[in-house]
């Protein structure tokens, strides 16, 4: 079932990969929200904190975002029930879902109020594509 959903998804999937890698190769930041505006998203270091969790790094992986163990747990009970169980996502994992992403949203809003700017992932990107288009809209403007 996995595979099958991998190859439905394909298009969507080598899309996803391909801008990343654009945005990655061209401002040097992989998060799209950061590349584009130089300010961290909700979701912005979810992926270094899961890397610690892998490692067993528990406290590190909380400091870093500690809506790691949400997303995970969220993500296991979702594999479980659809490639385990065979089962379509329900009305209470949808429900969760959006309470999980309502909860980090507001973790995002506490967070850069207390924390903005500080030490990543709650730091600016100043290598930004806004803030270059604004200085190559400034310098034509000037000339």
């Amino acid at each position: 079932m996995f595979l099958n959903d991998v190859k439905k998804q394909r298009w969507a999937i080598l899309a996803v990969i391909a801008c990343l890698l654009l945005l990655k190769a061209t401002t040097g930041a992989s998060c799209p929200m950061v590349a584009l505006t130089g300010f961290p998203c909700p979701g912005c270091g979810l992926t270094r904190a899961g890397i610690h969790l892998m490692h067993g790094e528990v406290q590190s992986a909380f400091r870093i975002h500690p809506f790691i163990y949400g997303v995970a747990a969220y993500g296991a009970v979702f594999a479980i029930n659809r490639y385990l169980l065979g089962r379509r996502m329900g009305k209470v994992l949808k429900g969760s879902l959006v309470l999980l992403v309502a909860a980090m949203c507001l973790f995002y809003i506490w967070r850069m109020i207390r924390y903005f700017p500080g030490d990543p992932p709650i730091s600016y990107y100043g290598y930004n594509l806004l803030r270059r288009m604004m200085a190559l809209f400034q310098y034509f403007l000037l000339k």
